[in-house]
């Protein structure tokens, strides 16, 4: 467990249950449970607990406790739901006097489609409806896509789309109904990775909940008058009709509209805000102080609306401009006459709210309160929250709702901030006397700021996946530091030097300098791609946790306070120099494998044995190329100046099995294992790699992320189902071809000049940000999207036998190389591609092709299109062409007096004059039904093949 010192002062409530005693039996009994993960073990806090069919529902507590106590004997349902994992429920049987155990487990969820509604009705009337695509994933997005089949009565809007975790896009659906009179149902699906699911779709059929003469909507349904003047949006789903608004009560004067009368436009799915607006003004003169009630009328062709309003005011002349829920807590808690209102006084005497747990919606009207010291309102439902006026603040906990922004630069009192378990995706705050802020498990975070707090003592932001950087330079207060589990691959901690407590384990940091913070008590790195770590000045360490890392050493002999030291799962870890009787006060794991060595002053570091060789190296054949090649004194073993020289390994076809042992080589620039049997391969601690060749193995992923350095990598006919490369920026040369590889971001390799991803599972690929290709080979995947953007340099692109509709090459003038063929393409515009030599563009839909800039093309394949016009004068360099099974009629190849190879068979020609290419040497024709002349120069027959219909008849030209 991770300890933050200050989270003291946010410990979850408990809850305290009082009983009545009875003389007589009690006649009731309660459900008592813990909420845990069913991977972990471990207590899931603020889930949601349901219990039906009371209607009951709590929130787990931080232990995942939760109680329903005074419940009637009988059977009852418990469900329990939370964001990022699966709803279950667990049938309980409660009995009089007893407490039934309710423990719930929850799974997490990994990305998974899930929809609002997967039936839609549209009856006689309804013209629109619509449904969710939700994404009940922990992390990352799904991309999805709608097939509408043979329903081709309706139309939907969007096709397809992404929708991120724990979000809901919204799918409009709208009937056709010119195109179906009867009643109709059909299936629409939508279809993601992981499978489909079906949307089932009826018209023209009973729906319970039909109009029977009209379909108008307003938006909000409700009009809460939080202002003198309301904006409601009106609309009609059954075409387009006239409208006035009055007020059902004849006795309400207060009440009046910007708009009482006009036309309401017809609804258009393409343009869903389709909609008049109305303004609903209050006049509050005469007003006194209290709660007003009425209802608007909406009378429109089809009928009447009726819309329910409300205001509230205190007599001043001002609307009560709090949210309803705000407004009866603050009653509750602050209406100290119980008048039913809150005078200015009342407000002013307020110091401190909590609110924390109230299921609130908005805090609107907390900026009436001024004199605001301390706001809780965690545990809530808040989607925003506005302070900006409470500037006494100094202590906010706003943790745990679905907060998207947060501005507190106008608090500069402010000096405890908890803004935990929401939705933010960036921080930046300028609070200078803040020593507290506690904002982790912001999943969607990517950016903070905390450079203008000079008075931070504690920063808790782990647990923010998306966290790729972290600046503490500006904090020389800083304490105690939690950043674990984020994305981070450095932290600079030099000027930290009152540092006590740092927690920065699961980020992706390699190196970690600690020479400046002398007093660390606490240190855990565990899951870190460490190679190295020196804890030699920090002689205060108590606790060192630096599990799952790729250390080969730890040296704690100057750590004579440490209390537990945990190393375990170091599968690298060969040995650990401890101080002398290190048992009698410290807790020490480690792998069985690693060697322990008391005392002494860390000369005899390092090296591997004899006896160590075949634990570090434990495939055979691997362990012999080692020693045969880098033992220099021939001693069985290796010392430290032995690895240290080794920067190069040429292992490939080797019948390796197992590269274990790879990662003590810290100096390796050059790894060929190609042609092995390796089926996974670490080079976690190899980040001097430049150069890398694993071809031909049994790799289904490969882990290249700490290797930086990386220039050259050659990784293809192995079962990888993903590659990432996203922090190989220094890539100029990949070749992952003949793969199962489904996508493949090369969006940050900006430095790539060749690149081939062939027979592989592709879908969609963007180079655009590639800009320094010269080549590139994709084909025979499956691709139907290709951005090329600018690459200027581009030479030769290969994207054959893929099912691509579209090829843009405009951007890329250096073109030399062109293979399209067996594509979906049906029209190809190459005139900016000037220096084209080869284009095959056979297997297409091409009606056209036009070549007329293209001179210095010399092959050209066009076969099996739709062309019937073929012009080739300007391309006066052809050597060779095939366009056969086209439609073409005439072919003149007059001027192109180099071509050597000619294939025209299945097309339309009635005539073929080849006298003028003496260099020909293959002429096809055949097929060519109505071709009766064919006009050759004289002694073709010595050079030139010429394979024609047989009634085709040969004429020599001088």
């Amino acid at each position: 467990m991770k300890r933050i010192v200050s989270l003291c002062l946010f410990c979850a409530t408990f809850l305290i249950f009082s009983g009545c005693a009875k003389d007589e039996e009690d006649v009731t009994g309660s459900i008592y449970g813990i909420v845990s993960d069913a991977a972990t073990g471990e207590p899931v806090s603020s889930a949601n607990v349901s219990l039906s069919p009371s209607g009951k529902s709590v929130v787990t507590g931080d232990d995942g406790r939760y109680e329903f106590p005074g419940l009637t004997p009988g059977q009852y349902t418990v469900q329990v739901t939370k964001n990022e994992y699966e709803s279950n429920t667990k049938q309980i049987t409660v009995v009089a006097g007893e407490q039934a155990s309710g423990d719930i487990t929850l799974q997490q969820a990994s990305s998974q489609l899930k929809l609002t509604n997967n039936s839609l009705n549209f009856g006689k009337y309804w013209s629109t409806l619509s449904f969710g695509v939700g994404n009940a994933g922990i992390t990352g997005s799904i991309e999805w896509r709608i097939s509408a089949g043979e329903v081709d009565w309706i139309s939907v809007t969007p096709l397809s789309g992404s929708t991120e975790t724990g979000k809901t896009t919204e799918v409009i659906v709208s009937v056709l109904r010119d195109k179906v009179s009867g009643p109709a149902n059909g299936i629409i699906t939508i279809s993601d990775e992981g499978g489909s699911l079906p949307i089932y779709v009826t018209v023209n059929q009973e729906v319970e909940e039909e109009p029977d003469k009209h379909y108008v909507a307003v938006a909000p349904e409700e009009v809460v008058l939080t202002a003198q003047q309301k904006e409601v949006k009106i609309y009609s789903y059954n075409g387009t009709t006239s409208y006035e608004m009055f007020v059902k009560e004849a006795d309400v004067t207060w009440l009046s509209f910007t708009k009482p009368q006009g036309t309401i436009p017809s609804y258009n799915a393409e343009t869903p805000t389709t909609a008049i607006t109305v303004g609903f003004i209050a006049d509050l003169s005469g007003l006194s102080a209290g709660e007003y009630r009425c209802t608007a009328v909406l009378r429109t062709d089809m009928g009447e609306l009726e819309i329910p309003v409300r205001l509230t005011t205190d007599g001043s002349g001002a609307v009560n401009d709090f949210d309803e829920k705000f407004w009866n807590f603050c009653l509750s808690n602050y209406d100290t006459n119980q008048d039913g209102l809150l005078s200015d006084e009342e407000i002013a005497a307020v110091t401190e709210i909590d609110c924390s747990g109230q299921e609130l919606t908005s805090l609107q009207g907390i900026e009436r309160f001024e004199n605001l010291t301390s706001l809780d309102c965690s545990e809530n439902f808040l989607t925003t929250l506005d302070v900006s006026n409470n500037t006494k603040l100094s202590i906010l906990n706003c943790g745990y709702n679905q907060i998207s922004t947060l501005d507190v630069t106008a608090n500069t009192a402010l000096q405890v901030l908890n803004c935990r378990e929401n939705k933010l995706t960036a921080l930046n705050l300028d609070n200078p006397l803040l020593t507290e802020l506690l904002c982790s498990e912001n999943y969607e975070m990517t950016s903070m700021d905390v450079s203008k707090l000079p008075a931070l003592q504690t920063l808790s932001c782990g647990n923010n996946y998306s966290l790729g950087s972290l600046d503490v330079s500006n904090n020389p207060e800083l304490k105690d530091l939690g950043c674990w589990n984020n994305n981070l691959t450095t932290l600079d901690l030099h000027n930290n030097e009152k540092l006590e407590y740092l927690y920065c384990g699961t980020n992706n940091i390699t190196t970690l300098d600690l020479s400046k913070n002398k007093i660390l008590s606490s240190l855990e790195c565990s899951g870190l791609p460490l190679t190295t770590l020196d804890v030699s000045e920090n002689v205060e360490l108590k606790s060192l946790l630096c599990g799952s890392t790729g250390l080969t050493v730890l040296d704690i002999r100057s750590n004579t306070k440490l209390q537990e030291v945990d190393c375990s799962q170091c599968e690298s870890l060969s040995t650990v120099y401890v101080f002398d009787n290190y048992t009698s006060t410290c807790m020490l794991s480690v792998p069985s494998t690693t060697q322990i060595v008391e005392g002494g002053d860390g000369n005899d570091a390092g090296g591997i044995s004899a006896n160590e060789m075949s634990t570090i190296f434990p495939d055979a054949n691997f362990r012999t190329y080692i020693l045969s090649n880098f033992d220099a004194d021939a001693d069985g073993a290796l010392s430290d100046t032995e690895i240290t020289a080794v920067t190069k390994i040429e292992c490939s076809t080797m019948s390796i099995s197992s590269l274990k042992g790879v990662e003590v080589f810290l100096n390796l620039q050059e790894l060929d294992c190609t042609g092995n049997s390796l089926q996974e391969l670490d080079l976690s601690t190899n980040t001097a790699l430049t150069w890398l060749a694993c071809n031909v193995n049994q790799l289904s992923s490969l882990n290249i992320s700490n290797c930086q350095n990386l220039s050259t990598l050659s990784c293809g006919y192995n079962p990888l189902l993903t590659l990432d490369i996203s922090q190989n920026t220094a890539l100029t040369w990949l070749k992952c071809t003949s793969s199962q590889l489904s996508e493949l971001d090369v969006s940050r390799n900006t430095e790539l000049t060749y690149l081939d991803c062939d027979q592989n599972q592709l879908s969609t690929l963007d180079v655009s940000r590639n800009t320094k290709l010269e080549l590139c080979n994709f084909s025979q995947n499956q691709l139907t999207s290709l951005t090329l953007g600018e690459n200027p340099n581009l030479r030769n692109l290969d994207c054959r036998m893929n099912s691509l509709p579209h090829l843009d090459v405009s951007g890329c003038p250096s073109l030399s190389y062109l293979g399209c063929n067996n594509n979906q393409l049906s029209t190809i515009d190459i005139s900016n591609n000037s220096l084209l030599s080869f284009l095959y563009c056979s297997n297409n839909n091409l009606s056209t092709l036009d070549i007329q800039t293209n001179t210095a093309l010399q092959s050209l394949n066009c076969s099996s299109n739709q062309i019937s016009v073929l012009d080739i004068n300007q391309n006066t360099a052809l050597r060779e062409l095939d366009c056969s099974s086209n439609l073409i009629t005439v072919l003149d190849v007059s001027l192109n007096t180099v071509l050597s190879r000619l294939y025209c068979q299945n097309n339309q020609l009635s005539s073929l004059d080849i006298s003028n290419n003496k260099q020909l040497l293959d002429l096809s024709c055949l097929n060519n039904e109505s071709l009766s002349t064919i006009y050759v120069f004289p002694d073709y027959e010595t050079t030139c093949t010429i394979s024609k219909p047989e009634s085709t008849q040969i004429i020599e030209r001088e």
